[in-house]
C-alpha cells in the first residue's frame, strides 16, 4: 500500500448498508450471451427506485475487495471532497479533474506568482 493511502476503521453500519446494496444488485444480475462471449447485466425491467444503486454498490464492492483500492485518493483540492481512482502511470494524481479542481490549484498559484512578481517589480 502506498504511503498516501491510510487505512481507516469502517464503520459497521455504513459496510452493511454497501452489503445490503451489493447484494440486492447481485439478485438482478443475469448472465447473457454476447458475440464476444458472456457478461453481466442488470434487468433493465425492473421499475425499482433503487435500480441505479445497483451499478454503483457493485463496483463499489468490487473495488473495495480488488488490488486496486491502493489507489483510491482524496482530491487535494481543499474545498472538494471527491474520491477518485489513481490509475495514472506513476499513480501520483493529485486531482479528481484536472479541467476542475486541478485547474483551480494551478490558476490560483499563477496569480500569487503574478501578485508577488508585481510587488517586487
Amino acid at each position: 500500500m502506498t504511503s498516501s493511502m491510510r487505512w481507516r476503521a469502517v464503520l459497521a453500519g455504513a459496510l452493511a448498508i454497501l452489503n445490503s446494496h451489493a447484494q440486492e444488485a447481485a439478485q438482478h444480475l443475469t448472465l447473457v450471451q454476447g458475440k464476444q462471449g458472456f457478461a453481466w447485466k442488470f434487468d433493465a425491467n425492473s421499475y425499482d427506485l433503487f435500480a441505479p444503486l445497483w451499478p454503483i454498490a457493485r463496483d463499489a464492492a468490487e473495488l473495495l475487495a480488488s488490488q486496486r483500492v491502493e489507489y483510491v485518493r482524496t482530491c487535494a483540492s481543499k474545498t472538494c471532497e471527491w474520491l477518485f481512482l489513481d490509475e495514472s502511470k506513476n499513480h501520483r494524481r493529485r486531482w479528481c479533474d484536472m479541467t476542475k479542481c486541478g485547474n483551480r490549484a494551478k490558476v490560483k498559484r499563477f496569480y500569487v506568482r503574478q501578485k508577488r512578481s508585481a510587488m517586487t517589480s
